[in-house]
């Protein structure tokens, strides 16, 4: 009996990432997961991953989809954007490409998901010479919300390899779909300003 308890309050989440290959969205996984860092590149399917993390005396349980950045699978694509909660979108900012195909991604989930949760973020920060601006990407999902004014998104700047906001990546999504979870991590640091929320 005091299993159930336990059990029935944890709160479930599936999130599910998109992004051109090799913008580095099964690194932020495994660092994440794992503590590791590989600089080969090995191309994914899909992978699923489970983790748990905990704030404000709340425990969530994250089911993390990975999936390649081939897009030769609509149909996984399709059934991930029903069945997710939210949507992690990742660009590289050394890649040119990830930005055009980051905002295929965002339209082809909110044609299906109006009132779509998104975090995006942007990867590979640790490299100077960027590729597009955030002003680019901040700029673009503003105009999606004038299409599609119930949706929210956030922003986030990452390095996988420097280990750089990895966490806050699930903790922000998290936060997307239960306002107020993350807000006593943050009350604990100076700021972070890597991160923007647009509500």
């Amino acid at each position: 009996m005091k299993n159930n308890r336990i059990r029935s309050k944890i709160d479930n989440y599936k999130f599910v990432l998109f992004g051109s290959a090799g913008v580095g969205k099964t690194s932020l996984v495994k660092r994440l997961v794992h503590d590791e860092y590989r600089i080969n590149y090995i191309p994914t399917v899909e992978d699923i991953y489970r983790y748990f993390i905990q704030s404000n005396n709340r425990l969530c349980n994250l089911t993390i989809v990975d999936t390649g950045g081939t897009h030769d699978f609509p149909a996984m694509k399709e059934l991930n954007i029903k069945n997710c909660a939210a949507f992690i979108l990742v660009l590289s900012v050394d890649d040119k490409k990830s930005l055009e195909q980051f905002k295929k991604d965002a339209q082809t989930v909110l044609e299906c998901r109006p009132n779509a949760r998104i975090l995006t973020v942007v990867n590979k920060v640790d490299i100077e010479e960027r590729s597009f601006s955030s002003i680019q990407v901040i700029r673009y999902m503003e105009q999606q919300r004038t299409r599609y004014p119930q949706f929210q998104y956030k922003y986030l700047e990452t390095s996988a390899e420097s280990n750089m906001n990895v966490r806050e990546i699930f903790y922000e999504a998290v936060e997307l779909l239960s306002p107020g979870f993350n807000q006593q991590r943050k009350a604990g640091k100076r700021g972070l300003p890597q991160a923007c929320t647009i509500l």
